[in-house]
């Protein structure tokens, strides 16, 4: 990480700033979700073949741990930033696991368990993010 001793307003609005930029950049039409009900509609019916759905998300959530890895932080957020990244490498390795569906089944339905929990857990640390800004930059 990038990590500044800058703390100020300025610095904690570029860094805002660049986070609306890279959350910006994601941009799909469709959800995990959307690809999980394709791939198996009811418990009687799996396409394999609705998993690639996957491939784009995942380049998308790659992308941005990338540009979150780039971007310089405040040390007051640092632990936030790094939640952040971290909440986001977690579903990136959830979303590859549930791909192995064909090759590898127990992998792949731990990858669909694990995902909702991550999923959950990683909307908390956006909520802290976001409100640990805001508070900074209403001070």
């Amino acid at each position: 990480l990038k990590i500044s001793t800058d703390n100020s307003f300025q610095a904690i609005k570029k860094y805002s700033d660049t986070l609306d930029n890279i959350y910006q950049k994601i941009s799909t039409k469709y959800t995990v979700i959307d690809v999980l009900q394709k791939f198996a509609p009811d418990e009687n019916d799996v396409d394999v073949s609705a998993l690639s759905g996957l491939n784009p998300i995942i380049k998308q959530i790659s992308n941005s741990i990338d540009g979150m890895k780039k971007t310089e932080v405040p040390q007051s957020l640092a632990l936030l930033h790094l939640d952040l990244i971290n909440g986001l490498q977690r579903l990136e390795e959830n979303l590859n696991d549930i791909k192995l569906y064909d090759t590898d089944i127990i992998v792949a339905l731990g990858g669909i368990s694990k995902y909702g929990q991550n999923a959950i857990a990683l909307e908390s640390i956006v909520d802290n993010l976001a409100n640990a800004i805001s508070k900074k930059l209403n001070n």
